[in-house]
């Protein structure tokens, strides 16, 4: 544990507690020793507020069905992504996707290919013939995102066009 909170005179404030920070893993883990230290406002605690922020996105990021298994994410700063690299790389192939569309127009085989692409990835890591890395898996996922869009795009484009014309 970083510290405490405490209120002092209607003011909130965060004790800091020494210690000596360790890493196990990607994980930083704090050991206090009980000594004392003057304390700070707790406003003034970047890291704190950083942390609660790294809480909010990992709640969104297991609302949207990912997993989060630490050793399948990637980490900045040492905060781990709110989803897997699979993941990411599927958001990130969403929009590529989306913005293509408008500005290309539709490919049923670059659509098809990039889902062929992803689903073979999972496939062969699923039956334990080949481990998937973390960037084969962001890239993949880039793949099977522009094409999940692609053919949504076109679908709605489809069904709007029987529709309205």
């Amino acid at each position: 544990m970083l510290g405490t909170r405490q209120q002092i005179n209607g003011k909130i404030y965060y004790r800091y507690s020494a210690g000596k920070c360790s890493e196990a893993g990607k994980t930083k883990v704090f050991e206090s020793n009980k000594s004392e230290e003057p304390a700070v406002p707790y406003s003034e605690t970047k890291e704190k507020r950083r942390d609660r922020k790294w809480q909010t996105l990992m709640r969104f990021g297991a609302s949207t069905g990912c997993h989060q298994m630490p050793e399948r994410s990637f980490f900045l700063f040492g905060y781990q992504f709110p989803v897997c690299a699979r993941c990411t790389g599927v958001f990130l192939g969403n929009v590529l996707g989306f913005v293509l569309f408008f500005a290309k127009g539709f490919s049923m085989l670059a659509a098809l290919a990039g889902c062929l692409a992803m689903l073979t990835d999972w496939l062969l890591q699923r039956l334990h013939i080949a481990e998937s890395t973390n960037v084969r898996r962001f890239l993949t996922g880039i793949a099977g995102g522009f094409g999940v869009i692609s053919l949504e795009l076109q679908l709605l484009k489809t069904v709007y066009c029987k529709l309205f014309t």
